[in-house]
């Protein structure tokens, strides 16, 4: 047989509190009760700090090794060809891209710490966001520091080897940007309008509260629906 569509709706009770009078006693409204709100619980700002110290972090590491890497491979063909000295700067610049991504998602994490409708959730997207961007510099700064010095090693026996040297340095670094992208989209989402939850109960599965009359028995409102979701 078919679910009427009453009970296919957004607002249906659940199945332990359909065919019977719903009570009060058994079946409260669950209120939130916290001075600042459940959903803004103390411990999120620590998430988010904890995101933005893995961004900076990570990134920084990245791009500090991998300017000492392209430095070696600079100062070789610095020696051997001096006339090339500033095309094998290069390397070492765009090794330190990634720390700047990373400076960039430090940033924005810690202006968003200072909102008090800072949730959990929020807490948990910002440290996600700085993981991605601190461990996609990390990776990045490695892999330009190994090209840049493969790459300056031999320019100097081979001048040609220039342009080569540019593309590869560009998609070293490309992860980094990527990370960049997911940070950024992660740190827009998770606003809260509200550090309170809302009134909820057991018997709607979809959200929403009771209301009951004066002998503390459930009774629907105006549509005829018994789970409500304003909370006046």
């Amino acid at each position: 047989s078919q679910v009427p569509q009453r009970q296919k709706s957004k607002m249906a009770l659940a199945d332990m509190c359909a065919g019977s009078a719903i009570s009060m006693d058994m079946y409260p409204n669950m209120f939130d009760q916290d001075a600042v709100g459940m959903l803004c619980p103390a411990y999120s700002k620590f998430f988010g700090a904890m995101g933005a110290t893995m961004a900076m972090g990570l990134s920084a590491i990245g791009a500090a090794y991998g300017t000492a890497k392209a430095a070696e491979g600079m100062a070789i063909c610095g020696i051997a060809k001096p006339e090339l000295l500033m095309k094998s700067l290069i390397p070492i610049v765009m090794a330190g891209i990634g720390a700047i991504y990373g400076l960039v998602v430090a940033v924005l994490i810690s202006n968003s710490l200072n909102d008090k409708k800072y949730g959990a959730f929020k807490g948990f997207l910002d440290l996600g966001g700085g993981v991605a961007v601190g461990v996609s510099g990390l990776a990045a700064g490695y892999a330009t520091g190994l090209a840049g010095d493969d790459g300056c090693r031999a320019l100097a026996k081979q001048p040609r080897y220039f342009v080569g040297l540019i593309l590869i340095l560009v998609f070293a670094g490309v992860p980094g940007l990527y990370g960049l992208i997911v940070a950024l989209l992660l740190n827009v989402r998770g606003v809260l309008s509200d550090c309170h939850a809302s009134t909820y109960n057991a018997c709607c599965p979809d959200g929403g509260h009771l209301i009951f009359s004066e002998e503390g028995i459930a009774v629907p409102n105006a549509n005829g629906e018994y789970c409500n979701f304003s909370n006046q």
